[in-house]
């Protein structure tokens, strides 16, 4: 059964854009978006229209979907609305660009106190799929509400601003964040950045506690680069809650141009706040630092509530804090959510990290028989993270005895 047209999106559609001469009608399956449609069918010049075909007109679905090619410009922003039929979702769209560098989703303002929207929005949607392209806005880049599917292949998304959130990706914006509203998320060889400087700069935002995002092969950083009166938060991922896997990607969370206090300092990933959340990461790296901030910021890795897990085997990390101070946390959390070994590189000098009992390992190189490691000895011993051992949190897995500590 085809849905019913979407009353209320279409008209307003229709009026922000003016149709294509070559407008379609039919069952096509590609629709063109470019800046000039001279001598080409099936053609769009504005974003508003070609979308009021799609929902209003065309209605794609699992027996006809519709490919939207968009040429080389700057579109936006793009809406897959609610169809207002669950058994008949909107959906059933590839959006596919001539590339990064050539084509561009913009949205120049997506935020306010009573809403959020980004330079793509969608709402119910399924099966729709991104390829190629830049999504960009001055707040949020990505907007996801509801059930559905989605999937993302070489795509560069950049959010940046100086207002009050940016965001890369947030989901559960209107007000279902505590439903199970399933929904599947691919991304392959993407890269996602929140630039702001904002009060809160999340590159990866998940909210949904149904919401199940897999990622491959990409990059999600949260890098401050305004001028901010007020301490704010930088975080590469945030999840209040539902499931995340990462595989072979980079995450980072850092000051960049950024030299003003941050509250909660630099975090790479933070699992599980408030409700239990689920993250997996197997190869990359995690990189939280605060390195070039003028004021002490603390810098943390992972951080995972009670009830979560977050799981990296394989995963590099680096964690790093400024000239100014503050404290580089590795892992931190419930000991029951954190199952994330470490091995440090060798050397003379501990790692200068927090961590949680039994996840970090370091094998010091200048100790003797007795297990004084200050006198430029050779012997190798492996220390074990252990918080009671004090200002020295080592454990000596030789000795069996705090670092440093006698018989």
């Amino acid at each position: 059964m085809r849905r019913a047209t979407v009353s209320v999106l279409v008209p307003l559609l229709s009026t922000l854009g003016v149709l294509a001469v070559a407008t379609p009608s039919g069952a096509q399956s590609t629709a063109l978006l470019r800046s000039d449609c001279t001598g080409l069918s099936d053609c769009f010049t504005d974003m508003a229209s070609l979308l009021s075909w799609t929902w209003g007109t065309r209605q794609p679905d699992a027996a006809a979907p519709l490919l939207i090619d968009i040429g080389a410009g700057e579109f936006g922003p793009f809406d897959c609305p609610d169809s207002g039929v669950p058994a008949d979702p909107n959906g059933f769209v590839t959006v596919r660009g001539a590339g990064p560098e050539t084509t561009r989703i913009y949205q120049a303002l997506g935020f306010n106190i009573f809403d959020i929207t980004g330079a793509v929005n969608l709402q119910n949607c399924t099966q729709v799929n991104f390829e190629s392209l830049t999504i960009a806005s001055e707040s949020v880049g990505i907007v996801w509400n509801g059930t559905g599917t989605s999937r993302w292949s070489n795509i560069d998304v950049v959010a940046g601003g100086e207002g009050v959130y940016t965001a890369g990706w947030i989901e559960g914006t209107d007000g279902g964040a505590h439903l199970c509203r399933p929904s599947l998320h691919y991304w392959f060889g993407s890269t996602i950045r929140a630039l702001g400087g904002a009060l809160t700069n999340t590159g990866y935002y998940v909210n949904d506690a149904c919401a199940e995002h897999w990622f491959y092969g990409g990059e999600i950083e949260a890098r401050m680069d305004g001028a901010v009166s007020t301490p704010a938060v930088n975080r590469a991922i945030q999840m209040n809650r539902g499931d995340m896997r990462v595989f072979g990607s980079a995450l980072r969370s850092h000051p960049g141009a950024y030299t003003g206090a941050v509250t909660g300092g630099y975090a790479g990933v933070v699992v599980g706040t408030p409700d239990p959340a689920v993250f997996h990461m197997h190869g990359g790296i995690i990189n939280a630092n605060s390195v070039g901030s003028t004021v002490a910021v603390d810098a943390t890795a992972l951080v995972a509530s009670a009830s979560s897990i977050a799981h990296t085997p394989d995963t590099a990390f680096v964690v790093k804090v400024g000239a100014a101070g503050g404290t580089a946390t590795r892992a931190s959390g419930h000991p029951d959510a954190i199952s994330s070994p470490f091995l440090w590189e060798a050397g003379s000098t501990p790692p200068a990290v927090l961590s949680v009992d039994g996840e970090d390992l370091f094998v010091e190189t200048d100790c003797d028989a007795d297990g004084d490691c200050e006198n430029a000895d050779d012997e190798p011993h492996l220390m074990i993270y252990r918080a009671s051992c004090g200002a020295s949190p080592w454990f000596d897995a030789v000795t069996g005895r705090c670092r440093n500590v006698g018989p």
